[in-house]
């Protein structure tokens, strides 16, 4: 059963309108109106809806959620307070993203399989995986005014909550062995051997980087990203994917595409594609070389005829 809310009279500002039916209980504000209250039940079954108006006693207070600090208060005046304690919820989180799955690289040549591999290795022994879903699916939820610093904010809690788990590893492991020598510590500095041998052949990738101009990073970095699409796509939230298949998104793009075709040829080579890497890079076009120009190109040219076309 579905019920709307068609509309309200004499209600104070910020009430909340509360129905419950059976032991399902829905509630909305009661300005929010063609609002539907569902229920699993049907009209027809014997029993009374409970129908209540809630009003606020205090203003609502928007409060800092601390990773490291379980138990929190909340006081609304002087008198007025309450006590929460978050904790995690493994039962209500998202569905994570299997990483060693999408690494598999069905028909990927020997050599980025093992580039893939050890990615999907470094991304799960960080939890980097859940972390960046979580940072995508919040962005596009709230949308805020700066996005940059949402993702600041997300990234220092996490990291704030990975020293937790640290430490109470640590302390957990001092409680049970106290430094004696174990067969398990043999097993955790072989770990450690081989994360630290996928950091480094990480940092290896990202000092290629250093030194270079900026039309040489962005180069490095688009082929960095294009060599690991085929990991990277599972790792986009579905409202992203579909997103960038929809008609207005295609529509944008074949505008843009148009922008750059001058000559409206339907066709696009290297020497058009000045424009964009000066937007991407932020260099002045005078120092971008033909070279620089086409090896950007050759990483959008699918059928590699030296022409991008729609």
């Amino acid at each position: 059963m579905e019920v709307l809310l068609l509309g309200s009279e004499g209600l104070p500002e910020g009430a909340v309108l509360s129905l419950k039916w059976g032991d399902m209980k829905r509630q909305a504000p009661v300005s929010q109106v063609g609002q539907n209250f569902r229920f699993n039940d049907s009209a027809a079954h014997p029993m009374q809806m409970k129908v209540e108006v809630l009003t606020p006693m205090a203003p609502s207070q928007s409060v800092p959620i601390d990773p490291a600090q379980d138990v929190f208060e909340v006081a609304f005046d002087s008198r007025m307070k309450v006590r929460l304690q978050h904790r995690p919820a493994k039962e209500s989180q998202r569905q994570v993203v299997d990483i060693k799955s999408a690494s598999d690289g069905k028909g990927l040549p020997a050599e980025r399989l093992h580039l893939a591999q050890q990615a999907a290795s470094y991304l799960e022994e960080h939890d980097l995986v859940k972390t960046f879903q979580e940072i995508l699916h919040g962005l596009i939820v709230t949308k805020p005014d700066d996005p940059h610093l949402y993702v600041e904010a997300h990234l220092a809690k996490a990291k704030k909550m990975a020293k937790g788990g640290t430490a109470r590893m640590l302390c957990s492991a001092g409680e049970t062995d106290r430094g004696a020598a174990s067969p398990d510590g043999t097993e955790l500095y072989k770990a450690k051997r081989r994360r630290s041998s996928v950091r480094e052949h990480m940092r290896a990738n990202q000092r290629k980087a250093v030194g270079c101009s900026k039309v040489e990073a962005l180069l490095l970095t688009l082929e960095a990203a294009s060599n690991n699409l085929e990991l990277v796509l599972h790792l986009v939230p579905e409202t992203l994917r579909e997103s960038i298949s929809h008609p207005q998104f295609v529509q944008l793009c074949e505008e843009e595409f148009q922008k750059l075709d001058k000559e409206q040829r339907g066709e696009l080579t290297s020497d058009d594609l000045l424009d964009v890497i000066v937007e991407l890079s932020r260099s002045q076009k005078e120092s971008i070389s033909q070279v620089q120009c086409r090896k950007f190109a050759e990483m959008f040219d699918t059928d590699q005829d030296g022409l991008i076309n729609v």
